[in-house]
């Protein structure tokens, strides 16, 4: 997640302070050292605008920001994984890279080797990094809401139709209870299950929120993939009325 806002005071101060010793070239959008050794990430030419709360892909390698923007290093995060020294996260002390989905950014009841998961984290990595396009197809341009679907599920092996309608009818029905990570969210703006207008993929509980997740690529007006949970969309938004399975669980 990224935060436009002006510097904090104790950012401005370290930079001030640390310009002394750290080459001017530092201060483009990029890594950013403070004076006591902790490391945040610019991502403009002011450093108005920075990583902070949650996990960031940064040159295929997965990262750890806290709510103050600084990057985690040789700790756990929040929700359990391990990062080494550089700040990257680890497993067995081998680097995690984003393109080949070795793990899981997720903890929500769920082990790496689950494909429904493995598929989750895959989705989680373009939160706030794919935007909306209408009828859009592209893991590197956009997509829509049945669009993302089809591309995430396409990496994985399963060729699903780019229609949310047709998606529903070409997976396994399920109910509400039945849900796994992975599975598929139908939703409707008029509560009719034969007038579906929105499709994202269920994540699982989420003891981080204390609710039921999931990701999707929203509209034009939130503009990105998102991570949401199914009481807020069930309250400002769409109804989800109907459910399905496409991998096999078992």
């Amino acid at each position: 997640m990224c935060f436009k806002k002006k510097t904090p005071a104790f950012l401005l101060m370290l930079s001030l302070s640390f310009s002394s010793l750290v080459p001017s070239s530092l201060y483009a959008a990029g890594w950013i050292q403070s004076a006591d050794g902790r490391w945040w990430y610019g991502i403009n030419e002011d450093n108005s605008e920075y990583y902070k709360d949650g996990w960031q892909i940064i040159s295929d390698v997965y990262y750890y920001f806290d709510k103050d923007g600084w990057c985690l290093q040789n700790t756990l995060t929040p929700d359990g994984y391990t990062v080494d020294g550089n700040g990257a996260w680890v497993i067995n002390g081998v680097v995690q890279k984003a393109a080949s989905i070795a793990g899981s950014l997720y903890r929500g009841g769920g082990e790496a080797d689950d494909p429904g998961r493995q598929i989750v984290n895959y989705a989680r990595s373009f939160v706030d990094i794919l935007p909306y396009v209408t009828a859009g197809s592209s893991l590197k341009t956009g997509t829509d809401c049945s669009g993302f679907v089809c591309e995430i599920f396409r990496q994985f092996g399963y060729d699903l139709p780019h229609s949310t309608l047709m998606q529903y009818r070409s997976t396994q029905p399920i109910s509400r209870e039945e849900l796994r990570a992975g599975d598929l969210i139908y939703f409707s703006r008029t509560n009719d299950p034969g007038n579906l207008t929105h499709v994202g993929i269920f994540a699982g509980y989420d003891s981080n929120t204390g609710f039921d997740m999931f990701v999707h690529n929203t509209n034009h007006e939130r503009g990105f993939v998102k991570y949401d949970s199914l009481y807020d969309m069930e309250t400002w938004s769409q109804k989800a009325v109907a459910y399905g399975r496409v991998i096999n669980h078992d």
